[in-house]
């Protein structure tokens, strides 16, 4: 498709157009530094206020197949089709007052009407912005879904049947026209007969449920330019959303562009163009973002990043739709400009701390059934897990003590009397040495050094069966204590050991007594800068996730699903891990 084919042969019944006045010349030059209107018809219909013809012969700032390209021969201007074809030939007109618009008639119908093409302004002084949605866009709510808010003040308002009633008569004044929160209220009291008190309480209760609920989007935000727009089809309240710009956001002064279809309808992007020039939009609705805005001429970007995450949807399929919350609100609320430090953020967002939170309900659950009283978690795999275990363990009903255990294959493997004293002390009545990767074979060694067999096994999240041979020769298969785990997996188990790097803590390698306490002898493995920057980046994601689901309305753990399928989810996460395999390599094991 060549779009300045020359052009062809037209109808007779189409005027030509008049011999354009000597001091009203057509130029290139002229055309290509000034932004347009475009209007058609008697009525002068607006089209656009963004109409821009590219120096290429591209037309921009609006698109549809009738004006997609333009030349100019012999004063006049042709306007052209996708196909090349003119659907439009005009000249440049000269009012006496100086003013100047092209004008000539639309080609591809019968009856006989014009374009008009109007200069608004010189193309380098309208500013160049980027516009912005905002809701799921630049904020996301905690509750994921915005109905869900309405379910929310039902609730503490003890207004039954609010929330289906308020969501209704939103949707008939939505397609009514234009209307605010005010106007859902004065239906909501018309509808039900409620108090005037009740209506306002329940106005306030919503406003305040928005608020609680709304939390920036990082990565979006940091996009933001001072001078640029925030475009909402929204009907709360401008102070309102002015608030959330400002103080959810970081982003005082920024102009916002509200009404309630402007988006929907494609109808603000004329006004917008008309005094800026937009880079690029962004917005989480294809319709109203993407498609309406690109139909304006718009570069627009489709922001999805406020959607659950491959992890969080894992979560939330196996019922832990509330601990999926804290990690999606975690995921959104960091950001890093550095490309790989993002990734292994993600990594812990996306893959590895949801992989550990379901490890910690498969491990209590197997704890409560053996009736153990003790965890070990065994370092330096353990070193993030463990604290989020003694959460959940403080959400069970039944309690045990949780230990960090200061481990390695060689300690375990020592036959140190100092080391088997000091995991002496930390044993209980029935105890689980647990681990997030492994083959269990050199705790399981150490537990029947210790000859407890009967009280102590072992716990492997992600178990291995491949065995290299210096470690089968130093701690070969045995029968006599128990090797539990969650999953069995390959190699995928390394990608989990290195998401669990710990950044300060060295390998232990010894343990000595000092004659009245223990101390853990180490070896220093130095990380380089870069490593320790992508380490303290994953510890500080999982610390913000533990202190949001801390935060959380979580009071229980759930007794769904069944353990196959949360062994199904693990699964799916090692996959889910196998994405973020370009991080795990720059980490140490």
């Amino acid at each position: 498709m060549n779009l300045f084919a020359p052009a062809l042969t037209f109808r007779q019944t189409q005027p030509n157009p008049p011999a354009t006045p000597e001091k009203a010349r057509l130029t290139a030059d002229w055309l290509t530094r000034h932004v347009f209107s475009f209007e058609v018809g008697p009525q002068r219909h607006l089209v656009t206020s963004g109409m821009l013809f590219e120096k290429d012969g591209r037309i921009g700032g609006y698109q549809h197949p009738n004006e997609a390209g333009w030349r100019i021969d012999d004063d006049r201007l042709f306007i052209l089709r996708e196909d090349g074809t003119p659907s439009c030939i005009a000249i440049l007109m000269e009012a006496d007052d100086g003013s100047r618009e092209i004008v000539g008639p639309f080609l591809l119908e019968e009856e006989i009407h014009l374009h008009y093409f109007r200069p608004l302004a010189l193309r380098g002084y309208l500013p160049a912005v980027q516009t912005f949605d905002l809701f799921d866009t630049l904020v996301a709510r905690y509750c994921v879904d915005p109905l869900a808010v309405f379910d929310a003040v039902e609730a503490k308002a003890r207004a039954k049947g609010f929330a289906r009633l308020r969501q209704s008569l939103e949707a008939d004044l939505w397609r009514s026209g234009d209307y605010t929160l005010d106007d859902v209220y004065a239906k909501l009291a018309e509808a039900t007969g409620w108090p005037d008190g009740l209506i306002e309480r329940l106005k306030m209760l919503e406003l305040a449920e928005e608020w609680d609920n709304l939390f920036p989007i990082q990565e979006m935000v940091a996009r933001v330019r001072h001078d640029d727009l925030i475009i909402s089809d929204m009907y709360l309240p401008e102070s309102f959303l002015r608030k959330i710009v400002e103080e959810k956001c970081g982003l005082p002064g920024l102009t916002i562009h509200l009404s309630n279809h402007g988006k929907h309808h494609g109808t603000i992007w004329p006004k917008i163009l008309a005094g800026h020039r937009i880079l690029r939009h962004y917005g989480d609705n294809h319709h109203s973002d993407v498609a309406q805005a690109r139909k304006a001429g718009i570069d627009a970007e489709h922001v999805t990043t406020s959607a659950w995450s491959m992890g969080e949807t894992v979560l939330c399929s196996v019922g832990l739709g509330e601990f999926a919350k804290a990690v999606r609100k975690a995921r959104l609320s960091s950001f890093s400009f550095d490309k790989t430090a993002r990734q292994a953020q993600l990594a812990q967002f996306d893959a590895n701390i949801p992989l550990l939170i379901i490890a910690g309900l498969i491990l209590i659950r197997r704890a409560n059934a053996a009736g153990a009283d003790t965890l070990l978690m065994c370092g330096r795999d353990s070193n993030m897990w463990v604290h989020l275990l003694r959460w959940m363990i403080g959400l069970s009903p039944r309690k045990m003590a949780v230990h960090y255990l200061p481990s390695s294959r060689d300690l375990f493997l020592a036959d140190s009397p100092a080391y088997a004293a000091y995991v002496s002390r930390l044993r209980g009545a029935r105890t689980i040495i647990a681990d997030v990767s492994g083959t269990g074979r050199s705790p399981a060694h150490f537990i029947a050094g210790l000859e407890a067999q009967a009280d102590t096994s072992v716990f492997v999240v992600l178990k291995s069966n491949r065995i290299d041979p210096p470690m089968e020769a130093r701690a070969p298969a045995r029968d006599d204590v128990l090797i539990d785990s969650a999953i069995t997996i390959d190699l995928e188990r390394f990608l989990f050991e290195r998401f669990n790097t710990a950044v300060c803590e060295d390998r232990a390698i010894g343990m000595e007594f000092l004659g009245e306490r223990f101390n853990v002898l180490r070896e220093h493995q130095p990380l380089d800068a870069a490593t320790t920057i992508l380490v303290t980046k994953m510890q500080e994601a999982f610390a913000l996730t533990l202190k949001l689901l801390q935060e959380s309305p979580i009071t229980t753990l759930p007794d769904a699903p069944s353990d196959e399928d949360l062994r199904e989810a693990l699964h799916t996460l090692v996959q889910v891990g196998i994405h973020y395999l370009d991080v795990a390599k720059r980490l140490p094991e």
